[in-house]
């Protein structure tokens, strides 16, 4: 009658020992889904619209001076083999040029695809297939996983600074805040 006491007692401490690991795995977290753009930023100062004010704040003088609305402007992350990126980007688009050679410029959507792989255990984006560059556009240069409600996007583009009264090339970031789900 003793040995099933000491038998049960034995068995608990066993399963103490088991469940009492020291280094706990982080829990798998979900990524998927949709992102809405929430901030894009220059690494130098520029008058993108002829504002007459330099500013790395691209997104706020596009939605004050040009009137762009952002609130449909995604990132979508889908689930796959391998796994891939709707980005949209913002794109100057050239409309015709003005008296002492100054262009006129609407900035516009500009959406790609690009295939990543997700590394849980890095917590990084390995790009597989980048999208074709374009003069405007070069091709993503870094993802980086803030935390999993957000997500930036570094990509090289050619923008007209009015300040300088010249095409400049700069590194652009654009912050994709996760959609409520």
């Amino acid at each position: 009658m003793k040995i099933i006491p000491l038998g049960i007692l034995g068995l608990i401490f066993l399963l103490n020992i088991v469940s009492c690991n020291s280094d706990p795995e982080e829990p798998m977290i979900s990524l998927y889904g949709a992102y809405l753009l929430t901030k894009i930023e220059t690494d130098g100062q520029f008058d993108f619209l002829n504002v007459g004010e330099a500013t790395s704040d691209m997104k706020k003088q596009l939605e004050e001076s040009q009137g762009v609305n952002f609130d449909n402007v995604l990132l979508t992350f889908f689930w796959g083999t391998p796994e891939v990126f709707n980005i949209t980007f913002m794109q100057p688009s050239l409309l015709t040029t003005l008296p002492d050679n100054i262009p006129l410029i609407r900035y516009v959507n500009s959406s790609k695809t690009l295939s990543v792989e997700y590394i849980q255990e890095s917590r990084e984006f390995s790009i597989i297939k980048n999208y074709t560059a374009t003069t405007e556009i070069g091709q993503v240069t870094a993802i980086e996983l803030v935390n999993q409600f957000q997500i930036k996007v570094s990509v090289p583009q050619r923008i007209y600074d009015y300040k300088s009264q010249a095409w400049v090339n700069t590194l652009v970031t654009y912050t994709y805040n996760r959609l409520n789900v």
